[in-house]
């Protein structure tokens, strides 16, 4: 009997769970050649370079994957990434991470049409190795910005329930539950900096703000928080808690092929911007390709805000953000789906006669 008819006639809960394993591990392993082949990039080139050969398969129920996607072509941006989440604490164990590159279009996404571009190539993709896709337990998407591919990952039939966490929604939401009520007196008394002096100011330190890329973004960032708030899509700063969107003039690709210095140079400046009115109290890295740069917006914060003031202030990497996210739900989508049924003397009988 094939393998895939066996599967169905299984009537055991614990004996299809085991089955499915191995349908896909079968279908995986046996189709994953064709599949590359078909792809304008292979697979196996898509995925985090230097990776156990087992990555392309599903694991155990007790294991937690969580695919890491780079919509954009660049495969040093990857690194990068892989690089970032293999120096942090997380993942806690038992959970894998795994990076993927889009197999071609942009290598740069750098506005709203690169970004449906991106969407499209990587559905191709799901299209093209659906078991891989539908093996992992929560996916993150490495694009900083209102992407096509949150919504379109989470309404995939293959991928039902599974959590999808873009690191522009994990940002936006790690910044809010970060910032502070008030700010103790001592440190609202900031330096000053101009010249001529402006007049004494003070750090209040009640909102978030995004350092960025290009000037592109500007606008669609800010509305894009605007909308995940609740707010109308404005393309200027709506919410007492935002500060707004600041940019380095440089695209996602330009972060890599600039000489370090200039691109420190641009950062630098670009947060000193965003801070100089003392009310800002997290910055957030508002790029994928910013991975790792957060020392230079803390040193532009010191530079702006004085030491003092520029302790309170937080900055978020939106991947990191997204990981401690994706982790969290994953492991809660695993544990209601392998959750036995209590035993039948365990039932709670409702008096029905008490309603």
């Amino acid at each position: 009997m094939p393998l895939a008819l066996e599967y169905y006639n299984i009537v055991t809960r614990k004996q299809r769970e085991n089955a499915a394993y191995t349908l896909i591990n079968y279908l995986t392993s046996n189709k994953i050649n064709r599949i590359s082949r078909k792809m304008a990039t292979p697979l196996e080139q898509c995925l985090s370079p230097q990776r156990p050969a087992e990555l392309l398969l599903p694991q155990s129920p007790e294991e937690v994957q969580i695919l890491v996607i780079n919509p954009n072509s660049n495969r040093d941006m990857s690194v990068g990434i892989g690089k970032l989440i293999k120096g942090q604490p997380y993942p806690p164990e038992h959970t894998t991470l795994i990076t993927f590159t889009a197999s071609s279009g942009p290598s740069s996404i750098d506005n709203a049409v690169d970004a449906l571009a991106s969407a499209k190539v990587i559905s191709d993709d799901i299209a093209q190795a659906t078991p891989y896709f539908a093996a992992r337990d929560a996916f993150i998407v490495a694009c900083f910005s209102p992407h096509p591919l949150v919504s379109l990952l989470r309404n995939h039939p293959s991928l039902y329930r599974k959590p999808v966490i873009g690191i522009f929604e994990a940002s936006i939401s790690v910044s809010l539950s970060m910032l502070p009520l008030s700010v103790p007196d001592e440190y609202a008394n900031l330096p000053i900096t101009a010249e001529p002096q402006p007049p004494a100011r003070k750090f209040t330190g009640t909102k978030f703000g995004i350092v960025t890329t290009g000037a592109a973004w500007v606008p669609i960032l800010t509305a894009g928080v605007n909308d995940y708030l609740g707010l109308p899509a404005s393309e200027v700063p709506l919410s007492a808690r935002f500060k707004g969107v600041a940019s380095t003039g440089l695209s996602a690709e330009q972060l890599h092929t600039t000489p370090e210095e200039e691109v420190r140079e641009r950062v630098v400046k670009a947060t000193r911007q965003l801070v100089a009115d003392g009310d800002v109290a997290v910055v957030v890295l508002g790029c994928a390709g910013m991975a790792g740069m957060d020392k230079w917006v803390e040193d532009a914060c010191v530079e702006e805000l004085g030491r003092n003031a520029a302790s309170l202030v937080r900055v978020i990497d939106g991947i990191k953000a997204a990981v401690a996210l994706a982790v969290e739900e994953a492991r809660h989508m695993k544990q209601l789906a392998y959750r036995e049924p209590p035993p039948a003397d365990d039932v709670v009988v409702i008096d029905t006669e008490a309603y």
